[in-house]
């Protein structure tokens, strides 16, 4: 019952970082000088918003409905001021969700533990975090590309 438990908790702190990661895509997107950086946005909006609902379907099944809230009741906030006021900062942006993914895929690590490592669900998870490390190398090589493109306006200069 315990195991359930922590596995409950872990899932909803899961849940809520991929909600917070999803409102924070959303920021991201509506900022227009983004160029090559909004289809990576993009993908890993709907990335959150799939991962969501695989969870909230993993919670829901084992949950206590006389115990345990809906995930649907929690609510995340986003502090986007930083987001804005650095809009004209492609780097930082891409810095800003390589840190989301690292604090994502640390909860991932913190849900397996409470698993067999050979369950559907452990499976489900390793996915999860297969897919996340892959968009991470993809922010890594933008920020690269980034450099050089910053390296070549100056040569140009």
């Amino acid at each position: 019952m315990e195991t359930n438990q922590n596995l409950l908790v872990n899932v909803a702190r899961l849940w809520r970082m991929l909600n917070k990661s999803e409102l924070f895509y959303k920021t991201i997107m509506s900022i227009e000088e983004l160029g090559s950086i909004r289809k990576l946005c993009s993908q890993g909006h709907m990335t959150s918003v799939l991962f969501k609902k695989e969870l909230c379907s993993v919670y829901d099944y084992n949950k206590c409905y006389l115990h345990d809230p809906d995930l649907s009741h929690i609510t995340v906030d986003v502090n986007v001021d930083h987001i804005v006021s650095n809009r004209n900062n492609p780097g930082f942006i891409i810095s800003l969700i390589i840190e989301q993914y690292d604090k994502i895929l640390e909860s991932y690590k913190n849900v397996l533990i409470h698993l067999d490592e050979h369950s559907s669900l452990a499976k489900l998870l390793n996915e999860h975090m297969d897919v996340l490390s892959s968009r991470k190398v993809l922010l890594y090589n933008e920020i690269s590309n980034l450099g050089n493109q910053e390296l070549s306006e100056l040569n140009v200069a």
